[in-house]
């Protein structure tokens, strides 16, 4: 798990460490990339370093966040032109409620706003 060690104690990184036995790993901005480049999985939140990491990843599996009721462009995270929608290792979860695995193809074909 590549976070800051100040975070140990956020209920998400402690259910992870608790329930998966996660442990933490972070360094440099530089190193914290490459570790995550090099993860076999890897999990990635919202954010430009994140996308970098994903886009760039050795992972066989890659899984990655995006907002089902989000239009098009009506944030500043601007994520929707950030997806990457050609790599068959990616799966997208809609934060905003399904839970549910899906790829890039699956994400573009839904009915929801993101997709519009």
């Amino acid at each position: 798990l590549l976070c800051d060690n100040g975070l140990k104690e956020d209920n998400v990184v402690s259910s992870l460490i608790t329930d998966f036995g996660a442990k933490i790993h972070g360094g440099t901005h530089h190193q914290d990339h490459y570790l995550g480049r090099i993860a076999p999985i890897f999990i990635g939140s919202f954010g430009t370093f994140t996308w970098t990491q994903a886009f760039l990843s050795r992972a066989r599996e890659i899984h990655l966040p995006y907002v089902g009721i989000m239009k098009l462009g009506s944030s500043w995270n601007w994520w929707d032109a950030l997806f990457i929608d050609d790599d068959p290792r990616i799966y997208y979860h809609d934060i905003s409620g399904t839970g549910t695995f899906l790829s890039a193809q699956q994400v573009k074909e839904e009915d929801s706003e993101f997709s519009k």
